[in-house]
């Protein structure tokens, strides 16, 4: 049973272990800015945790590597960024899931907000046995990795006393009686079209339950036939055209479909090149083993993949020989992999920012690219296919 956050055990230095940074020895590394040496960027130094913690956290180090996880402090003392790279996955626990496990494979990364927890060992209980302490924004106090409660970064809390004068206060906590709402963003020029490349349970539908409606059309094959039943490819296709082309609120489009072969996704490649529009893919490379608990905890899911069922079917998807993953040679104006959900939510926050596409955007014409390309488009993705069929 998980211990509750009030008592669970916190480091902010190992006992035992040394930790160097540069040649030099730093007493509290977690401490911000750090102590001697001006921090470069917004970063802190790059301190390894591993083994030597077990101790101090009661775990057992047989499962824990001599370095698991390195971890450093960024965004002026707002976040702390681990990167996994151990042998086995490190947990972590982001907050605004309730601190669910989520898993970072080896050279994964994630940036922990404020009250985010992580682990050394794969299969520690939630919330996990550290807790990161950001700095806060208006200056009071410093970043730091608790311990019994009482964090140990550099700084100390300032007197209360000094808040009368508010000309003394950040600007942050100032009161602005002249504040003008931001302008509307400029339209984009040309929309875009999203392609995913994921397995069921992977975060596709996730990302696009937060696109604006108002800027973005989701084409969701699942729910896009009769009475939201199941559809077809031609049916995505036909509603992705429509959104591009309507002449007075054009949007951009999100295919909702696993997308994990070339052929799945060239239709809709070749569609953004015959209208000109921008083609991005957004790459859902999740570790296998969240993938099937997503799954598995699904309850009522509109396809039907759900349960060990649903475990089955996806595990044979994930097996299909023709399965490859997207690249920018394939015509994609960028791919973006996401390993994590934290990169997910970040990939989210970046397409959800986009201003609607501009009204007219088609009145130039279309790129270039003529029917004959797109065409090229399609028997390139079927002899991709073919090539690795026959291997």
């Amino acid at each position: 049973r998980a211990a509750p956050l009030s008592t669970m055990p916190l480091v902010s230095r190992v006992d035992g272990a040394r930790m160097d940074v540069d040649g030099h020895a730093t007493r509290d590394p977690f401490a911000w800015p750090p102590v001697g040496r001006e921090p470069a960027d917004d970063a802190g130094p790059v301190v390894p945790m591993g083994r030597a913690c077990c101790r101090r956290l009661n775990l057992d180090p047989a499962g824990v590597s001599r370095v698991q996880v390195e971890a450093r402090v960024v965004n002026d003392g707002a976040g702390l960024r681990i990167r996994s790279v151990g042998t086995n996955p490190t947990p972590w626990f982001p907050g605004r899931d309730g601190h669910r496990r989520r898993l970072l494979r080896k050279n994964d990364e994630a940036t922990l907000e404020d009250g985010d927890c992580f682990g050394l060992l794969t299969t520690e209980p939630e919330p996990g046995s550290v807790r990161w302490v950001a700095a806060r924004a208006d200056g009071e106090g410093a970043a730091g990795v608790e311990e019994g409660g009482t964090k140990r970064g550099a700084g100390s809390p300032r007197d209360d006393d000094d808040d009368d004068d508010d000309e003394t206060q950040p600007a942050s906590k100032r009161v602005k009686d002249d504040v003008e709402p931001d302008p509307e963003p400029d339209p984009e020029p040309t929309p875009v079209v999203l392609v995913f490349c994921g397995p069921p349970g992977s975060g596709k539908s996730t990302l696009c339950a937060k696109l604006p409606p108002n800027a973005w059309c989701v084409a969701n094959q699942d729910t896009i036939g009769k009475n939201g039943r199941r559809g077809t490819r031609k049916q995505c296709l036909n509603a992705a055209r429509r959104a591009l082309t309507d002449p007075r609120k054009p949007r951009h489009v999100a295919i909702d479909r696993c997308g994990l072969t070339d052929e799945q996704r060239a239709d809709f490649l070749a569609l953004a090149v015959e209208l000109g529009a921008r083609c991005e893919c957004v790459h859902f490379d999740l570790p296998r083993e969240e993938v099937f608990a997503r799954v598995r905890a699904r309850v009522d899911h509109v396809g039907g993949v759900e349960g060990e069922g649903g475990v089955r079917a996806v595990k044979r998807m994930l097996g299909g020989k023709a399965n490859a993953p997207p690249n920018k040679t394939d015509g994609y104006g960028k791919v973006t992999r996401c390993v994590n959900a934290w990169e997910q939510d970040n990939a989210a926050a970046a397409y959800a920012s986009l201003a609607p596409p501009r009204v007219g955007w088609m009145a130039a014409g279309p790129s270039a690219a003529t029917g004959e390309g797109t065409e090229g488009i399609r028997v390139a993705a079927e002899t991709k296919n073919q090539n690795q069929n026959q291997n």
